[in-house]
């Protein structure tokens, strides 16, 4: 009895250490406050992945058999690319225990048991036997260490920051770790595979008999999901649990109430002994917890639909309109926290332009011109696309214009026009300049020939003695003749 006391008073102390702890952690809600026995959680929205809740989220943890997660993850993408057939005979190595304690959860193969691909995954999802794990890793990547190389490469490709895997199913090492925001990823990585969501939610399987064995009866180690269990939970839809002394009692899951899709993580909980000396695994407890202040604290709701006019922004070149109206492209609906007030929402529109510039017309409707990132009381919700609500036609005239003081804005082209205008003008100024000249000389050859016939007319004057007037006259007598 003694033993249990100190046990009790052991648990009781981390637990008041974690809650004090969590008053400090960031919220990712407004909801009320929320304090679970654990040392690291998350609650998202499995549509999107969007946290509800979180504490701390990105501490590096380990993960004890959550690491199966991936390992079912990296197989189950195996067999959909046609790398792996469900019906395919494995034919188990001695390899298969290299890395497993004597005291950990195992199925029991032996070398040279031959078992089908689809009944080890079961094996590893539903009952976290270890040493199955590695064999499915020879099979799909003819190596252990090579399968591990391809669930670090799988981590990183979902978004895994603080997670790296260095064995196959989850026994304590160091360099094998992850957090509750990545084991949220992965988890809903392996829930959209449909094989996975079917395995995970299975109550007991049958793996039959093999060359080595009788027939094995699984049962799946999530509670959550199992009717007779005391922790049972009408909502939940499967998940992965893990446990070892490093990592404590672990457990991710998903649940579903409604149109509301919900998956967790918890992580480093205990198992605490009540006081009718009934034991307690914290890790469904919290779980169920999390899950029931998720259901009643958050709903579906349209924070933004298509008929809100997000802005008017400024258009050039149009046709009776200086203006068109921007809306979203399709309607943003998220799971937010009730008290949430969506009218309170605040938008940052970027435009499909250049900085600086506006956009130009003809717009349609329909058009895509930008996106907004949508706020509500400085929490973001996401960013939705903006497009023309209608259309705006171009003013011909307006964009004549705006061609030819776009084309005089550059400088080869004003150059040109320069030179051109200089060219004129000097042509201009030598077509000038030449008809002057040639009226001067035309006037001095005129005044030449008048001197010339005024010499003439004084000549015969002298000689006939008639004057100027009648020569003048009698030579335009005989002009006359002449030109008859």
């Amino acid at each position: 009895m003694k033993i249990f006391k100190k046990i009790a008073i052991y648990y009781l102390i981390m637990a008041l250490l974690v809650s004090a702890a969590y008053s400090f952690a960031p919220r990712a809600s407004a909801a009320p406050e929320l304090a679970l026995n654990c040392g690291a959680a998350v609650l998202a929205d499995m549509e999107t992945g969007a946290l509800l809740y979180s504490f701390n989220p990105d501490a590096k943890m380990h993960p004890a058999s959550l690491t199966k997660l991936m390992t079912a993850v990296v197989a189950l993408d195996a067999y959909q690319n046609g790398k792996a057939a469900l019906s395919d005979v494995v034919t188990c190595s001695p390899n298969i225990y290299s890395d497993v304690d004597g005291d950990a959860s195992s199925l029991t193969l032996a070398a040279g048991e031959r078992i089908t691909f689809e009944d080890l995954l079961y094996c590893v999802i539903m009952t976290s036997a270890n040493e199955p794990c590695n064999a499915v890793a020879e099979h799909i990547s003819g190596s252990i260490s090579g399968f591990i190389d391809e669930m670090n490469d799988m981590a990183a490709s979902l978004g895994c920051t603080g997670t790296h895997f260095s064995n196959t199913h989850g026994l304590s090492d160091s360099n094998n770790y992850s957090t509750a925001r990545d084991l949220m990823l992965i988890l809903r990585k392996a829930m959209s595979i449909p094989l996975f969501a079917k395995i995970t939610a299975t109550e007991e399987y049958t793996v039959p008999a093999t060359n080595m064995a009788e027939e094995r009866v699984l049962k799946n180690t999530n509670n959550l999901i199992r009717e007779r269990s005391t922790y049972y939970y009408e909502y939940a839809k499967g998940g992965k649990t893990g446990y070892t002394e490093a990592a404590g009692f672990c457990l991710a899951s998903c649940a579903q109430k409604g149109d509301v899709h919900l998956i967790s993580v918890v992580l480093k909980t205990n198992s605490v002994v009540l006081s009718d000396g009934t034991t307690q695994v914290q890790s469904f407890t919290e779980t169920k917890r999390l899950f029931q202040w998720g259901f009643s604290n958050f709903s579906y709701k349209t924070v933004l639909s298509t008929m809100r006019i997000v802005r008017e922004v400024d258009v050039e070149l149009g046709n009776g309109a200086n203006k068109v109206a921007l809306r979203p492209a399709e309607p943003i609906i998220l799971l937010i926290d009730n008290s949430a007030d969506v009218s309170k929402i605040e938008y940052t529109v970027r435009l499909n332009t250049p900085e600086g510039e506006t956009l130009t017309a003809p717009i349609t409707a329909g058009e895509e011109l930008g996106e907004a990132d949508v706020m509500i009381n400085g929490v973001s919700y996401g960013t939705v696309k903006l497009v023309a609500n209608y259309s705006v036609e171009l003013d011909k005239a307006k964009y004549i214009s705006s061609q030819i003081q776009n084309t005089l804005k550059n400088g080869v082209v004003r150059f040109i026009i320069i030179a051109l205008i200089l060219m004129f003008v000097a042509y201009i100024t030598f077509i000038i300049l030449y008809n002057v000249r040639r009226r001067q000389k035309k006037k001095a050859a005129d005044e030449l020939a008048r001197q010339r016939i005024e010499a003439i007319r004084a000549k015969e004057a002298l000689t006939t003695g008639l004057s100027f007037e009648e020569i003048e006259k009698k030579q335009e007598l005989t002009g006359r003749y002449r030109r008859r």
